[in-house]
């Protein structure tokens, strides 16, 4: 509760389904806060939802608290892996997020909100996807990324790491799984012989880390 309020028109004011792409799920709420500066910090909080389900909406009380604290914030809705979109994958959701990212600065702008640095955050499957933004794409933001936080998003893909979230650890559960979420196909072989982490570098966000590194707050448990 300390880090949620309602929101009211007196925090700012609310854009909701800004679109940033062709999808249907390609779409954005930006909050602007009341005052008047030079520059704002943006932060984008990304939901959570096994990258599967979730919306922006179940994010609002956080990022209206974001905004009551200065920020211009942001949630980005990106396309769900379900029966509508079995193509989606983790590799597809993070370059929605890659693309979405200019736009949301540009809406500011527009809005009269200029933006000199940002943060990147989320919750389970939008903390990975934040991570990933941040070490992966961080260098080619339209603004610097000088903060990333979030809680229980999977930063890596080893084999013997994901039988805490359930997984048998098999060679063959791990292809089938790490196959969907990096959007290729992965062989039990690979597992076995270790070549399908390969693979898996374009989504997890630590093997990204010497090459933006940045401040960050990662919360397991």
């Amino acid at each position: 509760k300390a880090y949620s309020v309602r929101w009211s028109d007196a925090l700012g004011t609310r854009k909701v389904d800004l679109p940033y792409g062709q999808g249907e799920a390609n779409k954005f709420d930006l909050y602007l806060p009341s005052g008047g500066k030079d520059s704002y910090g943006l932060v984008i909080y990304l939901h959570a939802g096994g990258f599967t389900m979730g919306d922006k909406a179940d994010d609002k009380d956080m990022l209206a608290w974001l905004c009551s604290k200065g920020y211009v914030a942001a949630g980005i809705n990106y396309t769900l892996r379900d029966e509508a979109h079995p193509e989606a994958s983790v590799l597809s959701l993070s370059n929605e997020i890659k693309a979405a990212v200019p736009q949301v600065v540009a809406a500011a702008e527009q809005a009269g909100y200029p933006i000199d640095k940002m943060a990147v955050a989320g919750g389970s499957a939008g903390h990975a996807l934040a991570m990933i933004y941040a070490y992966r794409d961080g260098a080619e933001a339209p603004v610097p990324v000088v903060f990333t936080f979030g809680a229980v998003g999977p930063s890596s893909f080893y084999q013997e790491d994901w039988g805490v979230f359930g997984l048998d650890q098999s060679d063959e559960a791990c292809a089938g799984l790490f196959g969907v979420m990096a959007g290729v196909e992965i062989t039990p072989a690979e597992v076995a012989d270790g070549s399908y982490l390969a693979e898996m570098k374009p989504i997890a966000a630590a093997e990204w880390v010497r090459h933006n590194p940045g401040p960050t707050v990662a919360a397991y448990g």
